[in-house]
């Protein structure tokens, strides 16, 4: 059997609370100067990516702890680069500069990645593909979805530490320009807010499922599936694994080929 071959493989957490509200999600947002015209201001999951021959993890879940403790300042974070992960020059500058917190604020923010990764469970795996003119020639990646009801008062402690610092929380959002945001489905819909990558498919397809108890709606804005692809990984019956932690790396492989670095 020829497997598919996947670029890399991604982990994100989706934090969300249902209340008053509705449905309000914990998103990064990226930099106004983030590959416009298609991702400039727009939000996405918070996580990270692996890549065989690079990474050490043995399961997406171990991917999405490892990059939220990263990006929350509980572990060193290697310099990665965007454009080697991709294989091209998606961006035009890759910044390296990083803005440092005193040891009492970092202590502070290091509370985000208990508050994201505690209770994070398993959802649903995709694949995704981004075509040109996005990307010069059309790149194929994983993706896993993990899901975090956050309460009451750990969205307060969120929201707390949002305002304190201005967005500016992760090391990407002090290297990149990004920001840590709160933000409800109904105010992404009233904006017309857009996505990074595959993450606004991937959020109408949680809403159409996983979440549909929660909401009578999608988001209304979607990026054209000619430019972006999504579809959900559905597993052999030979391929078993902990539904709340997901596949493993090797699971995946049964599947799919990985691009080597």
């Amino acid at each position: 059997m020829i497997r598919e071959q996947l670029n890399h493989h991604s982990a994100a957490v989706l934090p969300f609370h249902f209340g008053e509200n509705g449905l309000t999600f914990v998103l990064e947002q990226k930099d106004p100067k983030f590959k416009p015209p298609y991702f400039d201001n727009a939000f996405c999951f918070l996580g990270g990516n692996w890549q065989k021959g690079e990474h050490t993890d043995s399961s997406p879940i171990q991917t999405l702890s490892r990059e939220v403790r990263e990006e929350f300042w509980q572990q060193y974070e290697a310099p990665e680069s965007l454009n080697a992960l991709l294989g091209e020059e998606f961006l035009q500058r890759e910044p390296d500069v990083i803005a440092r917190y005193s040891s009492q604020e970092v202590n502070r923010i290091k509370e985000m990645s208990n508050l994201l990764l505690t209770g994070a469970r398993h959802v649903v795996d995709y694949v995704f593909t981004i075509n040109p003119p996005i990307m010069k020639t059309p790149l194929v990646a994983g993706s896993s979805i993990f899901l975090k009801e956050l309460t009451r008062e750990e969205l307060q402690t969120i929201e707390g530490l949002v305002l304190e610092f201005q967005g500016r929380l992760t090391t990407d959002n002090l290297r990149r320009g990004s920001q840590t945001a709160v933000t409800s489905l109904d105010k992404i819909n009233a904006r017309a807010s857009k996505f990074a990558y595959q993450y606004d498919h991937i959020l109408k397809d949680l809403l159409g499922n996983e979440l549909a108890s929660y909401a009578p709606v999608g988001i209304l804005r979607t990026i054209d599936p000619k430019l972006i692809s999504v579809r959900r990984v559905s597993y052999p019956q030979d391929i078993g694994f902990n539904s709340s932690e997901g596949p493993s790396y090797h699971d995946l492989e049964q599947m799919f080929e990985f691009k080597q670095k």
